[in-house]
């Protein structure tokens, strides 16, 4: 019995130690901790965030702040969690942005998926996709395709990839096309375009990598 009463004493006092801290700003936010930001602006991030500080930990609704920074054009994925006691932890992982594609309102910058997330200025790493008259999620994602294939080290001679048709591409390289075609077959045509680059011809076909095909 003795041991009953105990058992009952300890679950008694924890339930008001656990309501306490529930009811009670005993433990508040002291720190907001943001890591893997590169450009979402701080100021977009502390419009949500700043509101934060201050407030009882155990009642922030980490799943709610996690959807309003998801919501936020350079944000692909927010993780917020608690770090007791008094911190919120936030990593974000932002789009990264493969093309661009200039239109009347702005350059639309474009993600591996052929998604665009934001109207933006372009970044120097973006790769300029041209004679497209819509944002076309499915031609964007095939460009975006080619381009991932394509070495780092020689993604920067790259002047525009050409949408000849929706699913059809040419690669402007300076003053050299090289006819990539359908996005299939990737792998082949970015080795293939390895060797294009070091041609003098003006315009190389690989659309069918490994064979070469060249023009004066």
């Amino acid at each position: 019995m003795k041991k009953l009463l105990i058992a009952i004493a300890l679950v008694v006092v924890t339930g008001i130690v656990v309501a306490c801290l529930w009811f009670f700003p005993i433990l508040k936010v002291g720190n907001v901790v943001i890591s893997q930001r590169d450009q979402t602006s701080e100021a977009d991030i502390a419009a949500i965030t700043d509101g934060l500080q201050g407030q009882n930990i155990l009642r922030v609704d980490t799943t709610a702040v996690a959807s309003a920074l998801s919501a936020l054009p350079w944000v692909a994925e927010a993780r917020v969690a608690k770090k007791f006691p008094d911190t919120i932890d936030v990593s974000l992982v932002e789009h990264r942005a493969v093309l661009v594609a200039e239109r009347e309102d702005g350059d639309h910058l474009i993600d591996a998926n052929g998604k665009v997330f934001v109207v933006a200025h372009r970044l120097d790493y973006t790769v300029p996709i041209t004679n497209t008259k819509g944002d076309n999620q499915e031609t964007f994602q095939a460009a975006a395709g080619i381009i991932a294939s394509i070495a780092e080290s020689e993604r920067g001679k790259i002047t525009e990839i050409k949408a000849v048709t929706p699913y059809s591409f040419d690669i402007i390289a300076g003053d050299k096309t090289i006819v990539w075609g359908a996005a299939e077959n990737n792998g082949e045509k970015a080795r293939a375009f390895s060797v294009a680059l070091q041609r003098s011809e003006s315009t190389i076909d690989i659309t069918g990598a490994p064979t070469i095909s060249v023009q004066e």
